[in-house]
């Protein structure tokens, strides 16, 4: 497969983290409860996990759509699709991460920053998540941002 094609990746949603949180939740319990403050921090653990429900903390993309799919082109442009239509469109900011089962990229789109979790597991092929991750590590799709203002 061709380094210019585009890239087409699943985005992972908060769902498939509610079992990890939960885990966190009991774990964060039962610390409390073993503390010479048990109420107090009980407490604070009920809010903070309760205004995490809440609040999206890590402000990862707010659509509540389960087939969210992310097309990145080699250049850096970016095109957020759900159920074939064009939610947004925006380019990598340059801060973007990875790891052999995840990447957090972050996406600028008309003067907002968005971060999108992907998920190995959760890509269809992985030889994309594959050219996603040697991508991002030789930054091979850097700020286009740049490149738009050095072509001006």
């Amino acid at each position: 497969m061709s380094h210019k094609q585009a890239l087409t990746l699943t985005v992972s949603t908060r769902k498939e983290f509610r079992f990890l949180e939960g885990m966190l939740f009991v774990l964060c319990l039962l610390s409390a409860a073993l503390s010479p403050q048990p109420l107090i921090l009980i407490l604070l653990t009920f809010i903070f996990f309760g205004a995490g429900r809440l609040i999206f903390i890590l402000d990862f993309f707010k659509v509540h759509d389960d087939q969210l799919t992310l097309i990145m082109y080699p250049d850096g442009q970016v095109r957020l699709n759900s159920n074939c239509k064009t939610i947004c469109e925006g380019f990598l900011d340059g801060r973007q991460w990875c790891t052999q089962l995840l990447a957090v990229l972050h996406i600028e789109t008309g003067g907002t920053t968005q971060k999108l979790l992907i998920l190995s597991v959760n890509q269809q092929t992985t030889d994309d998540f594959q050219r996603l991750t040697v991508w991002l590590r030789q930054n091979y799709c850097c700020d286009t941002r740049i490149n738009e203002v050095s072509a001006t």
